[in-house]
């Protein structure tokens, strides 16, 4: 089964929010969304810019949506897919490096061990 990453399907523009690598794609995203120079912005990390006046309220939207998209692949997948898509997406695989993996999979209530487990069964398929 494919699964679909939470972050994928969260409407960012219709906060006006949007990823930025640097000033270029700053000021297109600028123009594109109708953000005037005078509306300040703030960096939420991981490149993802947002307006001032309400990134606490699409933090919250946000927080809603994974814990929504979470239920939802949980009735459709295995904790064991989701763990080793997981393990992908964070290139866990290329690093050795699991913590971002487990960070994530706490919203599905797995754990450390859970994701050390499928890290072990399932590595020799990404050498």
């Amino acid at each position: 089964m494919e699964a679909t990453y939470k972050i994928k399907d969260f409407d960012f523009s219709k906060w006006k929010a949007f990823f930025a690598f640097e000033e270029k794609q700053l000021n297109e995203a600028r123009e594109r969304l109708w953000i005037s120079k005078d509306e300040k912005l703030v960096s939420l990390g991981m490149w993802l810019i947002a307006l001032k006046s309400n990134y606490k309220e699409m933090i919250e939207a946000m927080n809603k949506h994974y814990k929504e998209e979470a239920e939802r692949r949980k009735k459709l997948q295995t904790k064991e897919e989701i763990i080793e898509y997981e393990l992908r997406n964070y290139e866990a695989y290329y690093t050795w490096n699991i913590s971002d993996t487990v960070e994530v999979v706490k919203e599905y209530w797995f754990t450390e061990q859970d994701v050390l487990k499928v890290y072990n069964l399932t590595k020799d398929k990404y050498d």
